[in-house]
């Protein structure tokens, strides 16, 4: 069954990497991504949030994390292009790893990978020296925001 996950998992990475929508920037791991969180369509598992595994709690902590960091330099006025990159770099890392350990079924994972979509929307945003910074700590803040209402994730608050 671990080896059909795993199977799913690249497979739908591997959607991700040649869906147009998703590869509009260009970077490193080309999986970027353009949606915003706000516009994905995700669906619940028969009305309950998707069940979640450790890497996926790990991956989404650590994102949350380097969110709250960011954000606070948002707040005091010192959130530059230099901490965009350096949150979208932060950002690309937890989601590579959780493409790499991902364990869930494969319904949740097709729905996790619409909200990590999102989320490397927000590093292609984070990245573009065109736009604000602020515009992908803003998606990115919606991905953070979307994420508890479709999976579950004790703890998280």
């Amino acid at each position: 069954m671990k080896n059909i996950t795993l199977t799913s998992c690249g497979m739908l990475f591997m959607l991700l990497i040649v869906s147009p929508a998703i590869a509009q920037h260009d970077h490193h791991h080309d999986h970027e991504a353009s949606p915003e969180a706000g516009s994905l369509a995700l669906e619940l598992d028969e009305g309950e949030r998707w069940a979640t595994d450790a890497s996926l709690r790990q991956g989404m902590a650590g994102i949350r994390e380097a969110f709250q960091a960011h954000h606070q330099d948002y707040r005091n006025d010192r959130f530059d292009q230099k901490s965009a990159a350096e949150l979208a770099d932060q950002v690309s890392d937890q989601v590579d790893f959780m493409f790499a350990n991902c364990q869930l079924s494969s319904q949740a994972d097709a729905e996790l990978h619409k909200l990590l979509a999102a989320a490397l929307g927000a590093v292609a945003s984070l990245r573009d020296a065109e736009t604000e910074p602020y515009e992908g700590l803003h998606a990115l803040h919606q991905v953070l925001d979307v994420y508890p209402e479709y999976f579950d994730h004790p703890g998280w608050i």
